[in-house]
């Protein structure tokens, strides 16, 4: 048996060596020769084609492929005629060649292989699939016909094998060859609808053409015609012309008209029943039109017909290509939309498992995880993440674990305790070691400081997410030191994990009241940060009444005042260089340095200062407050005080004035206006002992 593979080439020299290239095992393992009509190429086609063949052929274009293609046949001498394109590479060549050795190609005159069209090199699933008659018998009156997209004329029994030709021939993402590809079909078909304009096939490939080129409403235009000839002349419509329908609904759907959609593939699936592309359109539609329960039907029939075409050995016709056999995660995923809408979280999952598009994947991932959860299928989740190979990509990766953390904070601890004990085995070794502490924690285990000091030395707490806060919730509850860790993250950070630990557990105020009481006499530095960290999150409480607030209040102002003072000097200080300091707090600080250290016993200077303080950092209005109402009651029972001495020192004095010690009461009056001045009570005192003097005087001067 000899094999004859025949094909025409122009300009070709990217693609024409690897189409050769996979042809080697074919060649090498049955007798064959090779056939390359050249139609005028002016690059390094034909000595490319020179290292696989001698049998190259010229012949000049003249825009007809099917002669071009007879052409090539008629130098054929082999039993069997492989057709194949140059810019076409062949997958799984074993099973054509087991087929042809075997007795069974005895039995057939024409052999289907599918053909893979990539249009996208970035997205493999907008590939399309077409079942394509390409080796026959060679016989006298096998030929092709069409000017533009050339038919062979073949011959039955048919059969078709799994051997593949990848097709690069219309990659849309290749601006320069689409253009290329597009003016020389575009003109073609053009001078061939000038001879024939009812011809429904050209006029259905030319809205092909102007969909492939991106002009879609042309695109919708050109198949209305096509479609309009197909009524009007009242053709039977039949399976020969379902690929109008096809082309039409193609065309509803990318121009956005849905329920035009929705409507032409009605028809159409009433004459082809088995038409994946038509379920999918019909599907897809109902989908958009949030015809859910329809939806679901139809791409349950979309899933029977692919499955059926594979699987289905036997050919009985020739079938058109199918642009949607690759859109099936898009399908699943549209499934998964409408059954997660309609709160059926199993039957979503099933569907979800199928996507495996990263790219799909990562609109939804919340949804996703929300999913699993809902149902209590973490395992499962944690499997469908490998099979993702979400690891290998580190933004969905912290993305999917973000989702995960987000969705724990929801169930309770006995079931947050059993996905911790299998995140312990998730592949990124640090997010699996802080699961390790979490299940040690909450299961009562013995703490392993060993692995907690791992995952402190193994991460940049500055730079990780606040879920691992969970280890600053662990160690404050056992009372280890955190000293040495504040000190290497910045404020704002260590903000962000006791944000998260306040939202995740209800008894952290309890748990830093009793680790600042263990630490608070300590003064270094560290000790301060760390206390004065503590201390203003304990004011954050809402369930501290005015007294625990005032102390808490006073222990965060006298950590902060030390902070500063051990950061500038005292004369940067006093001259309150408050643009020269890191933060508004620190300026908080200053001032109420300057309150209560420098100002503490000058009322007026003492409360400007706390106003400034409060002016600086709102947020601190209650403890401001309550530290003025303690000055008030202060003063308010030094005044009562105050009251009772002078009531007292005066009564002393008249007693002593009346009982004749002038001397004592004169010493009396000198203390009182010490402590008050301008009494009146004291200047009547004063005439008194002056009259007193006075009377004392006149009796000596009597007597003598």
């Amino acid at each position: 048996m000899k094999l004859s593979i025949c094909m025409m080439v122009k300009d070709e020299e990217t693609n024409l060596e690897r189409c050769l290239t996979s042809l080697n095992n074919i060649v090498n393992s049955i007798d064959s020769e090779i056939i390359i009509v050249d139609t005028g190429s002016k690059d390094n086609t034909v000595e490319i084609a020179k290292k696989y063949t001698d049998k190259i052929y010229f012949h000049l274009w003249n825009n007809n492929f099917s002669e071009m293609r007879n052409i090539s046949i008629k130098y054929a001498k082999g039993e069997w005629i492989l057709i194949i394109d140059a810019d076409e590479e062949v997958r799984n060549s074993d099973e054509l060649v087991g087929f042809l050795k075997s007795k069974d190609s005895d039995k057939f005159n024409t052999i289907i292989v599918t053909v893979n069209n990539i249009v996208d090199m970035n997205n493999r699933y907008a590939d399309t699939l077409l079942k394509s008659t390409r080796l026959f018998r060679r016989s006298l009156d096998f030929k092709y016909v069409g000017a533009v997209h050339n038919q062979p004329v073949f011959k039955k029994p048919i059969v078709e094998v799994k051997t593949v030709f990848d097709h690069y021939g219309y990659i849309t993402t290749d601006k320069e060859l689409m253009k290329k590809k597009f003016e020389r079909t575009w003109k073609l078909l053009e001078s061939e609808l000038e001879k024939e304009p009812d011809n429904i096939y050209n006029r259905s490939q030319l809205s092909v053409t102007y969909g492939m080129h991106g002009d879609h409403e042309k695109g919708l235009e050109e198949i209305l015609k096509a479609y309009d000839v197909l009524k009007n002349k009242a053709l039977d419509e039949t399976i020969n012309y379902i690929y109008v329908y096809n082309r039409l609904a193609t065309a509803y759907y990318t121009n956005n008209k849905f329920e035009e959609t929705e409507e032409i593939c009605k028809k159409a699936v009433k004459i082809d029943s088995e038409n994946i592309d038509l379920y999918y359109f019909l599907a897809k539609s109902q989908y958009l039109l949030n015809k859910y329960d329809d939806s679901i039907k139809n791409y349950s029939k979309y899933f029977e017909l692919i499955y059926s075409y594979y699987n289905n050995t036997k050919v009985t016709d020739i079938i058109a290509l199918v642009y949607t056999i690759n859109r099936q995660p898009e399908a699943h995923f549209d499934m998964f939309k409408m059954y997660t809408h309609l709160d059926n979280m199993e039957r979503a999952i099933e569907h979800i498992e199928f996507v495996d598009d990263i790219r799909i994947i990562i609109s939804v991932y919340n949804e996703v995880v929300k999913c699993y959860f809902k149902i209590k299928k973490y395992k499962e989740l944690l499997d469908y993440f490998d099979r993702l190979k979400i690891s290998q990509f580190d933004s969905l990766e912290i993305t999917f674990l973000s989702a995960i953390e987000e969705e724990m904070k929801l169930i309770n601890v006995d079931e947050r305790i059993n996905l911790y004990d299998k995140l312990c085995c998730y592949g990124n070794e640090n997010y699996s070691l802080l699961n390790s502490i979490r299940s040690d924690y909450f299961n009562k285990a013995n703490m392993d400081e060993g692995k907690i000091n791992k995952l402190i030395n193994n991460i940049d707490l500055n730079e990780c997410f606040d879920y691992y806060g969970d280890v600053f919730y662990y160690l404050i509850s056992l009372k280890k030191p955190i000293q040495n860790l504040f000190l290497k993250m910045s404020e704002s950070n260590i903000e962000a994990y006791f944000k998260y630990i306040k939202e995740s557990y209800n008894d952290l105020y309890d748990k830093i009241e009793e680790y600042v009481s263990v630490y608070e006499k300590n003064q270094e530095f560290k000790d301060l940060k760390t206390n004065k960290i503590l201390s203003r999150i304990l004011l954050s409480s809402e369930s501290l009444n005015d007294d625990t607030y005032l102390l808490v209040f006073k222990r965060y102002i006298n950590y902060g005042v030390n902070y500063i003072v051990n950061i500038y000097n005292e004369g940067f200080l006093q001259n309150e260089f408050i643009y020269d300091v890191k933060n508004d707090e620190e300026i908080f600080f200053l001032y109420m340095y300057k309150a209560e250290i420098l100002f503490k016993g000058n009322e007026l200077e003492h409360i400007k200062y706390l106003r400034k303080a409060l002016e600086k950092v709102p947020m601190m209005k209650k403890g401001i407050g309550l530290l003025l109402n303690e000055m008030k009651e202060k003063e308010s029972f030094e005044s009562i005080e105050m009251k009772e001495l002078k009531i007292q020192l005066k009564n002393n004095i008249r007693n002593f004035i009346k009982s004749g010690n002038i001397d004592v009461a004169e010493s009396l009056i000198k203390e009182y206006e010490s402590i008050v001045s301008n009494d009146m009570e004291i200047v009547l005192f004063k005439s008194e002992i002056s009259i007193e003097r006075l009377r004392e005087k006149s009796n000596s001067n009597y007597k003598m």
